[in-house]
């Protein structure tokens, strides 16, 4: 019973070691220690530890979100699938209530109130929606920092990143759990047998160090490699999660375009986003540019600088309206777009060194560190273990 529970406690504690390096993955989101020195972007404190996904979170986002807009979608070709004349029917509904604010604010309130008028201020107003749609697809890259949006969202709350990467490396990460306990068991073995001929105290505490070395290493490489299927007699081998690629672009696109990448937020970017100034120029010069073209406005704003004026003086109505009808648009704009499909589809047909990239960097990053930790732990481990049948 003595040397018999060697293998048995080798195989339990480095399902426990290994549960814990998968749990120091993602956990504690935010420091936990005394932060008396911390180093930027390492998981570890002089006396703490921060969860690898969350302290990597912005160059894991970076990565991820280059991989999107560079691999997965075109954002010049996504926006244009936006009908303008569509989005105009939508907002006409809520025309005469912007024309109202707009009349109120100017002084002319009464005057748009008349049947005349409002007819044509809705025709000039559908006209107005369907052309700067226009120069807002023209412009896209100006006034959308897609890169720039989603790492902002991530970096506000990394819980994201750790809840993407979980749902995606379900499997991968339950293996790394469960492989601990059948390698731990046979590496037992071995420890074992050397314990029956030869049992110096420090025996265990070593071969403990190397079974937690050694169960995180292979669980981890068994992940990811071989890169392509390699054919072993009746066994067809490659890494555990480039086997579920199908599966995996569904978790991940359904995911990142119903929690990250939403027409809501892409709505609320480009209003009061990182270049939301630059919006904001294209409305104003676009304003312009169309009253003068159609000499729309009259004395006293026939000036260039009067005009200007009264632009500057609707534009906060215009956003105002923008951002209080984002319920109408965006169920429009995220069926239209179709970007949870699009991304699906191009993971799916990613060769797998490209799809390897998109799990592997919550490994990659700190792989090292994961491996010496089910070391450390193990020699821990093996010390108390050592100390088991002297008590």
């Amino acid at each position: 019973m003595r040397y018999a529970s060697i293998p048995v406690v080798a195989g339990l504690l480095n399902w426990a070691t290994n549960f814990l390096a998968v749990k120091m993955i993602f956990y504690p989101v935010n420091f936990v220690g005394l932060k008396i020195r911390t180093w930027p972007e390492q998981p570890f404190g002089l006396i703490g530890w921060t969860g690898i996904v969350p302290v990597k979170a912005a160059s894991m986002a970076s990565r991820m979100v280059r991989m999107v807009t560079s691999t997965l979608l075109d954002v010049n070709v996504v926006g244009k699938r936006v009908s303008a004349h569509q989005l105009a029917s939508l907002l006409s509904s809520s025309i005469p209530e912007l024309l109202q604010h707009i009349g109120n604010d100017l002084k002319v309130g009464a005057a748009l109130g008349l049947p005349v008028v409002q007819i044509a201020a809705r025709r000039v107003a559908k006209t107005f929606v369907v052309g700067f749609t226009g120069q807002m697809q023209k412009n896209i890259h100006e006034i959308v920092d897609l890169e720039g949006m989603v790492i902002r969202a991530i970096m506000k709350d990394k819980v994201l990143l750790v809840d993407l990467f979980q749902k995606c490396g379900e499997l991968e990460l339950q293996f790394v759990i469960r492989s601990g306990f059948f390698l731990g068991f046979l590496l037992g073995v071995v420890q074992m047998t050397v314990w029956m001929f030869w049992d110096p105290w420090w025996s265990l505490a070593l071969g403990g160090m190397m079974v937690g070395y050694l169960t995180n290493f292979f669980a981890i490489k068994s992940i990811f490699e071989p890169l392509q299927p390699v054919q072993v007699g009746p066994w067809r081998i490659q890494g555990l999660f480039l086997t579920r690629q199908h599966e995996v672009s569904a978790t991940f696109s359904t995911f990142f375009c119903q929690r990250i990448l939403t027409a809501e937020k892409i709505w609320e970017e480009i209003l009061n986003g990182e270049r939301r100034r630059s919006f904001d120029n294209l409305l104003t010069d676009y304003a312009f540019d169309f009253v003068s073209e159609r000499n729309l406005v009259f004395y006293p704003y026939k000036s260039r600088q009067s005009t200007e004026k009264l632009i500057l003086t609707v534009l906060p109505e215009l956003r105002r309206f923008l951002s209080e009808k984002m319920q109408v648009i965006c169920p429009y704009m995220d069926s239209s777009l179709v970007l949870r499909e699009e991304i699906n589809e191009k993971m799916v047909a990613m060769s797998s060194e490209e799809f390897e990239k998109v799990l592997h960097p919550i490994f990659e990053e700190d792989e090292l560190t994961l491996i010496l930790v089910g070391a450390a732990l193990g020699f821990s481990v093996g010390l108390l273990q050592a100390q088991a049948p002297s008590c």
